[in-house]
């Protein structure tokens, strides 16, 4: 039941689109992010992990949100390298 709820409170915030202020600590340990998923939602290659990024770092189909030109405004994207 704990995990049910936890699960689903986090499903809400990854589909939230919105920048929650701890966003960057959870980046750091590998947890996904509403930025995360949305570039899941935009590219569908990218950012497979609804929980962890653990297997997107591994695999290399990780994309940081800051690389990615649709979100930057820039015409391109930047150069972006595994972890």
């Amino acid at each position: 039941m704990t995990f049910g709820t936890l699960y689903a409170n986090w499903l809400c915030l990854i589909h939230s689109e919105y920048h929650h202020p701890w966003d960057p600590v959870f980046r750091q340990i590998g947890f996904g992010t509403a930025a995360d998923h949305h570039v899941h939602h935009k590219l569908f290659v990218k950012n497979y992990g609804h929980l962890f990024m653990y297997a997107d770092w591994a695999f290399r189909t990780y994309l940081n949100p800051d690389c990615v030109a649709a979100f930057t405004g820039s015409k391109e994207g930047k150069t972006v390298k595994g972890w």
